[in-house]
Formats: C-alpha cells, sequence, structure tokens
C-alpha cells in the first residue's frame, strides 16, 4: 500500500465511523483469533475464538469457540458445516451457555485478475442445550444468512472488501420475518506468510415484521489469522 493510498483509506474509515455514530443506537467491539489448515486440495480445518462487546463498548455479552471443516467441491463452491459453544448473556445478567450448529455454501467467481465476488448462504441453528431433557428449558431458533462480498486485490498483501449479509429469522419466533441486516467495510493485511490482519465495520441494522427499523449498530472489529 502506498502512502497516499494510506493516507485516502484512513480518511474514508474517518468519515465513515463519524457519519455511521450519527444515527446508531449502540457501539461495539468484536476482538477475534483464528487459524486454519488445509488437510489436502479439498479439505481444511479451522478455529475460531471471538469476544463480543456492545453497550459502547462496556459490556461483554457473547463469547464463542468456533470449529469448522470446509469442503471445496470445485473451483467456484465449497461448502462449511461450524459447531460454535457460545456463552450468552442479555443485559448484565450472568452467562449462559449456548450452542450453535451452522451448514454454509459458498459461491466464488473471479470477475477480474484483482476483482472477486462471493455469495455464501448458511444456515444455522441456536440452542441452550447439547442434548435434550424434559428437565431443562429448551430453546432453539433457526436463521439464514446471506452474505455477499466484492474482494479487491489491491497488492500481494493488501485485500480491502465490502459485504451486505442479510438474516431472515425462520425458527424460533410466533412469526417469520427479516431480521436484520449488515454492512461491512474492511481491510485485510498479509503481515507475514502465515498471518493475516483484519480490520473491518459493521454498520448493524435491526428489523421485525411490524415495526420496521428498531435500532442501529456499529462494531469496531479486529481478527488475527494464522495460516498453517
Amino acid at each position: 500500500m502506498t502512502y497516499k493510498t494510506l493516507i485516502i483509506v484512513l480518511c474514508a474509515l474517518c468519515c465513515l465511523t463519524v457519519k455511521a455514530q450519527q444515527v446508531i443506537n449502540d457501539v461495539g467491539l468484536r476482538l477475534s483469533i483464528s487459524a486454519e489448515k488445509k488437510l489436502n486440495n479439498r479439505f481444511s480445518v479451522n478455529v475460531k475464538c471471538l469476544a463480543r462487546q456492545e453497550e459502547n463498548i462496556t459490556l461483554l455479552n457473547r463469547v464463542y469457540i468456533r470449529g469448522g471443516l470446509s469442503v471445496k467441491l470445485n473451483k467456484n463452491f465449497k461448502t462449511e458445516l461450524r459447531l460454535y459453544y457460545m456463552p450468552t448473556r442479555k443485559g448484565y445478567k450472568e452467562m449462559k451457555n449456548n450452542y450453535r450448529y451452522a451448514f454454509s455454501l459458498t459461491y466464488k467467481a473471479r470477475i477480474t485478475n484483482r476483482l472477486t465476488f462471493y455469495d455464501k448462504v448458511t444456515y444455522q441453528t441456536t440452542t441452550n442445550y447439547v442434548f435434550k431433557s424434559p428437565l431443562a428449558e429448551q430453546k432453539l431458533t433457526g436463521v439464514i444468512r446471506n452474505k455477499y462480498t466484492l474482494a479487491f486485490k489491491q497488492n500481494r498483501r493488501g485485500e480491502p472488501y465490502i459485504s451486505e449479509e442479510l438474516l431472515f429469522q425462520v425458527t424460533g419466533k410466533q412469526e417469520r420475518y427479516f431480521g436484520r441486516n449488515r454492512v461491512y467495510l474492511g481491510y485485510k493485511y498479509l503481515l507475514t506468510h502465515k498471518l493475516t490482519l483484519d480490520t473491518y465495520f459493521i454498520l448493524e441494522r435491526g428489523f421485525n415484521d411490524n415495526d420496521g427499523p428498531q435500532q442501529r449498530n456499529f462494531y469496531y472489529g479486529l481478527n488475527l489469522g494464522y495460516n498453517f
């Protein structure tokens, strides 16, 4: 990245941050570390640990540990199965254990030598139990997520990207509705041939089926990734 490009990117991100904070209800922070290992040309495994803070970065409301197995079907399609252990709380209540299971299909298409398009469709189920029991309160929700991304390979180290993700609630509520949408603006930078730093912002809007827009949240995000 050249000095002029860096200044332009920083100015654009600062303007986005100021503009976003004029209309948001809450500022959050997402910090994570991740690692991935290719088993062969088709299979790879990955792990990720993430901490999420909300209430203007004063409340730790979620931590998750995630493991995944991905399979490359061909040059355009990839599937992935993910399992989460996810302690969560609302407000300042105690953390409660939750578990999530997700299956996704990702389509990848190279538009030019530098520009790539991704479309990832995921179905996820979140529960508060591992094994069903008539003695425990049991909750189950299901969500479909569709996330599409444009990534630009600026050079061999830097890759800015923009994404939009749509989330649809399909089970766990009396009604089925369009739940949230998120817009991501990020920059991936290759620190070494194995270590990648991903910095990003998320502008999130929440909805329900009757009242329209409910709230707008803004997240700062940082992930440190390692490739074995």
